[in-house]
């Protein structure tokens, strides 16, 4: 069978992801490299945004744009302490060279929960989440600094009370979408 690119088209996800890992093996590729971090392409905007030295980015655009999908890989980056292999050649952001804490800011619950938490799992390479902690909206991901600490992703939401954003330093932050004048800021 020739496999087009109308066939692969109607093909599920999970049978496109064996088929490639055949692929890997057969070609001498780790096939632990066959995942959606180690496979990612950036948009031609993406990539700008991920090879910009600036230490506070913005990048904005309409719905569906691949806003989250791009700020969600280059958290993934942070959080392993590596690029993916599809850039490691390019990237030029400087990586903590130790397991590092992390917070991504949503709207609340409901889309913590319905996109966000989601989209981590579907793009960290398996085997790489080694705990989740949904009441504390904690996850734990495995860094290639350490092989007793982890890294922690945590989440809030802009409907918590200011004092819930303060406590530990963080190595990141990001906030999905833009946050409520009224009751995030606050004077000192």
């Amino acid at each position: 069978m020739i496999l087009t690119k109308e066939i692969l088209n109607q093909l599920p996800e999970s049978k496109l992801y064996e088929i490639a890992s055949r692929l890997a093996k057969a070609r001498g590729v780790n096939p632990e490299h066959i995942n959606k971090f180690d496979l990612y392409k950036p948009t031609p905007l993406a990539r700008y945004f991920h090879l910009s030295m600036a230490d506070i980015r913005k990048f904005e655009g309409g719905n569906g744009a691949s806003k989250t999908y791009t700020a969600t890989v280059e958290d993934c980056v942070y959080l392993l302490g590596r690029p993916p292999k599809s850039m490691e050649k390019i990237w030029c952001r400087p990586i903590p060279k130790k397991p590092v804490t992390w917070r991504v800011n949503g709207i609340n619950d409901d889309a913590i929960f319905a996109y966000l938490w989601p989209a981590f799992e579907n793009i960290l390479p398996p085997g790489s989440i080694i705990n989740r902690n949904k009441e504390k909206k904690i996850l734990f991901i495995k860094s290639i600094w350490s092989d007793s600490e982890p890294s922690q992703l945590q989440f809030k939401t802009y409907e918590m009370a200011v004092e819930a954003h303060s406590g530990a330093t963080l190595d990141g932050l990001r906030n999905d979408e833009q946050p409520p004048i009224i009751g995030y800021f606050h004077e000192s």
